[in-house]
């Protein structure tokens, strides 16, 4: 259960991240930006990361190299890339550092690599008087609550959450 906790808050922090990530500018020439290529199945291959200026973004080929950011955990004591630094920030605006996933009951947690941006399979919806249902698949990896949070403008935690008043 306790696993269950610390990954979901990791996909709550990563998920925030993202947002603020996506508000700014990130392909400015002096921002660092994780990239990785793409495997047989389509999935970054982590093991050959590199660390690129943004000013060259537009020169990479999309179907080639995935641009990656970490999940948060020890890894973002080093972070120099810039997800990971806004990543360091919304766990500091809870009161956490990267060193708070060390050493926990069940071992560390090193954060693990996510693409920044991905490509949703086979999206539809159906529409009635009351529902709304949204089917979708995502590749391995991928987190659901980014396409929800894209999809409802919102940042479930913040927004959907907030109870309403009677």
């Amino acid at each position: 259960m306790l696993r269950l906790f610390i990954n979901a808050y990791q996909a709550h922090v990563f998920n925030r991240a993202l947002e603020k990530f996506f508000g700014l500018t990130p392909f400015l020439r002096e921002t660092k930006i994780i990239v990785a290529p793409k495997d047989l199945n389509g999935l970054p291959v982590k093991s050959k990361t590199r660390l690129i200026n943004g000013g060259i973004t537009e020169k990479i080929d999309p179907s080639r190299l995935y641009f990656i950011g970490s999940l948060p955990g020890t890894n973002l004591e080093k972070a120099t890339d810039e997800f990971g630094k806004i990543e360091a920030e919304v766990l500091s605006e809870d009161g956490l550092t990267p060193n708070d996933f060390r050493d926990t009951l069940l071992g560390d947690f090193k954060g693990s690599l996510r693409q920044l941006y991905f490509w949703v399979i086979k999206p539809q919806y159906l529409i009635n008087k009351t529902d709304v249902w949204l089917y979708f698949r995502l590749h391995r990896g991928m987190y659901a609550t980014v396409v929800l949070s894209f999809l409802a403008g919102a940042n479930p935690p913040r927004k959907f959450l907030t109870p309403k008043p009677l």
